[in-house]
């Protein structure tokens, strides 16, 4: 489980998106409930997001540890 804040990998493409997969996110919020979903941005490092969103709702099977992206969280 993701907390507030975390970093991750994106680890799948998003549907209607122009993140890439292995693109880095911060948890924003955690919404929890089954299964638990999550608030996240994509910072693109110059103050901006990557992606036609400013925010995304995606569950852990999009997520992995950003220290171990090679695996699921």
């Amino acid at each position: 489980m993701f907390q507030t804040y975390d970093v991750f990998k994106l680890v799948r493409p998003l549907e209607d998106s122009t993140v890439p997969v292995g693109a880095t996110g911060v948890v924003l919020m955690v919404h929890g409930g089954t299964p638990c979903r999550y608030e996240v941005e994509f910072p693109d490092g110059n103050g901006g997001n990557r992606g036609q969103s400013i925010t995304y709702t995606l569950t852990e099977e999009f997520m992995a540890n950003a220290d171990d992206s090679a695996k699921n969280h």
